[in-house]
């Protein structure tokens, strides 16, 4: 009975610690911080609380309000919107934003309900209420300035920019505070979408399709121009390779010319010799490799192996080969006029 006492009365203990704890302290993560309120009041010199664990007196006495310090992001709906030149876009627009300064942010938006869930909603509508207003500024640019035909260049950019200067403007709106003076920090606005209605959007396609047609002819006009020259060129090289090279020949004809005269003068002289000689040339550059071959004796070159060739030799010792002359009689003619 007694150890019964002792774990009952340990376990009130734990419990009742546990419960001071809570009732007595709080605990603030590295990605909160926490405002503390007096009867519902924050003093005017009070500092919020960072990371860490701190003491309080219980409900109601003092309440504990802890904001998430993490970016955040809004978006905007749709909304149309008129450029300089009067053509519509449908805008989507986004804004991320944090909280700066917790002790502006509670006293501008506490009023908004207990909980930090509260406050947030709150101000996300002040945000996204004040990052319509900054999407009139669409109004200030034509819209082949955001959209230029081109593709490049566009001033998207600079309308971001100008927008959340806009939103961090001091007094932005008539009567109302700044962000910053509501603990608010715009950390960064952004256009996410841009669409055209169906008219806008087919008017845009023809002008970039006019833009791409003419630098399509201006690229097609420079190649010309480059063809038309690297041509030029080519027959310039052309002609000049075509004259070294007549010129060459003429050369080489020339030599071969003389060279041959001297030849065929040699071969006047003497012409069933020259004969005699090129078809033994002939027949031993045929034969040198022990090539069997079936050809015609009639054929030129191959006379000297007929049989008539042998029998009919000229009284220069040569045989007749039928190309100068042909023999003035048959070998059985002169045997027969010796006979007679």
């Amino acid at each position: 009975m007694r150890i019964k006492a002792v774990v009952i009365w340990g376990l009130v203990a734990v419990f009742g610690i546990a419960l001071a704890s809570f009732m007595f302290t709080y605990t603030v993560r590295y990605t909160e911080t926490a405002v503390v309120t007096t009867f519902g009041r924050a003093p005017a010199d009070a500092e919020p609380k960072g990371a860490g664990i701190y003491f309080r007196w219980p409900f109601p006495f003092q309440i504990v309000t802890k904001y998430d310090t993490r970016l955040r992001i809004i978006e905007t709906t749709a909304e149309t919107q008129q450029t300089a030149d009067d053509r519509p876009l449908i805008v989507e627009a986004y804004a991320i934003w944090r909280v700066s300064d917790p002790m502006a942010f509670f006293r501008e938006y506490s009023g908004a309900g207990d909980s930090a869930e509260r406050h947030f909603n709150a101000a996300d509508e002040v945000v996204r209420g004040r990052l319509r207003a900054g999407q009139s500024l669409i109004g200030r640019y034509a819209l082949t300035d955001l959209f230029p035909p081109s593709g490049r260049g566009g001033r998207i950019p600079e309308l971001e920019q100008r927008m959340l200067e806009e939103m961090r403007a001091e007094g932005a709106g008539v009567g109302e505070r700044s962000l910053a003076d509501s603990g608010i920090e715009v950390v960064q606005i952004g256009i996410s979408r841009v669409r055209l209605p169906q008219e806008v959007t087919q008017a845009v396609i023809e002008r970039m399709q006019a833009a791409r047609n003419r630098e399509t002819e201006t690229l097609r006009s420079q190649g010309q121009q480059v063809a038309a020259r690297i041509r030029s060129d080519a027959e310039a090289d052309r002609q000049r390779i075509l004259a070294f090279a007549r010129a060459r020949a003429a050369e080489i004809r020339a030599l071969g010319d003389r060279e041959a005269a001297e030849y065929l003068a040699g071969m006047t002289e003497e012409p069933r010799l020259a004969i005699f000689l090129k078809n033994l040339d002939m027949l031993r550059d045929s034969l040198a490799n022990r090539t069997t071959l079936l050809l015609s004796t009639d054929l030129p070159g191959l006379r000297l192996l007929s049989p008539e060739s042998i029998e009919n030799i000229g009284p220069d010792g040569l045989p007749y080969l039928g190309v100068f002359e042909e023999p003035a009689q048959t070998p059985v003619s002169r045997r027969e006029g010796q006979g007679d």
